[in-house]
Parts: structure tokens; C-alpha cells; sequence
């Protein structure tokens, strides 16, 4: 018997959601490249790196005057390495947007000790579109069991 449209009921339940979940249509490169230096400038956090970390963040965001010549110094180049949950915001976006890399690079600024930076960068982000952090989880794995 031929079962080549077996899988078609699932196709189109996923495509359904994926459709609804995407609501005002499909993001552009701008969602990918902020997605993809989100989780970048988290890797680099996570390291110990949270002035990398935060210049990667600004890379997924559109540039614009102020933002070109952004003084990073009061955030130190090395800090301690740590296990950190994979920000998580609302509005859920299919891919990303620049105002959850502002806000994660507030709370990195924060952290660091530049408080100044982190209400400039959070001001920014809430003029993008305000943006919640989700309660974020860390993965399932033995070691987090």
C-alpha cells in the first residue's frame, strides 16, 4: 500500500501552529540575526566575558546615532564564569528581536556594576517594544536533577 500521505494530518497541524504562533507574518533577517547574537552574547556571559557579551548583543540591534559610539568601559572585559538559564522574554517572537538583546544587555550592564549603561540600554529596549522576562529554567539535564 502506498503511505506517502500518511504524515500529511501532522504536516498541516504543525503548519497550522507555526502559522498562528507567526500571527503578523514572517520574520525577516533582522529576527534571525538578533536571535543568533542573543544566544551568543549569552554564551559569552556565561563565560565570563560580559563586555564581549554585550557587544555581541548590540550587533543584533539596528544601528542608530548614540548607539555607534557607545563607551562599553564601565563594564569589565572578565568576570566569573557561570551556569546562567537561556534568557527567556514575552512577547514570544518566532525568532528574535533587537529589544530582547537591549534588555539582556541591561541585566549583563547591571551585573557588572554599570548602572548607568543598564538604564540606557533598558530605556531603549522599552522604546523597541517592551519586552518580559520569562521565569527562565535550566535545561534538563542529570546535573541540574
Amino acid at each position: 500500500r502506498c503511505r506517502a500521505l500518511e504524515g500529511e494530518p501532522g504536516l498541516a497541524r504543525t503548519a497550522s501552529a507555526a502559522l498562528a504562533e507567526l500571527e503578523q507574518g514572517s520574520p525577516g533577517t533582522a529576527g534571525l540575526i538578533a536571535l543568533v547574537t542573543l544566544r551568543r552574547g549569552h554564551d559569552l556571559h556565561s563565560q565570563g566575558l560580559p563586555r564581549a557579551a554585550i557587544t555581541t548583543l548590540l550587533a543584533g540591534v539596528p544601528r542608530f546615532e548614540g548607539l555607534d559610539h557607545l563607551d562599553l568601559s564601565e563594564v569589565p572585559e572578565e568576570g566569573t564564569p557561570a551556569v546562567l538559564p537561556t534568557p527567556s522574554y514575552e512577547p514570544r517572537v518566532a525568532l528574535g528581536h533587537p529589544a530582547q538583546n537591549l534588555h539582556y544587555a541591561s541585566a549583563i550592564a547591571r551585573s557588572s556594576g554599570a548602572p548607568r549603561l543598564a538604564r540606557f540600554f533598558e530605556g531603549l529596549s522599552d522604546a523597541m517594544g517592551p519586552v518580559q522576562p520569562k521565569f527562565a529554567t535550566f535545561d534538563a539535564s542529570p546535573d541540574n536533577l
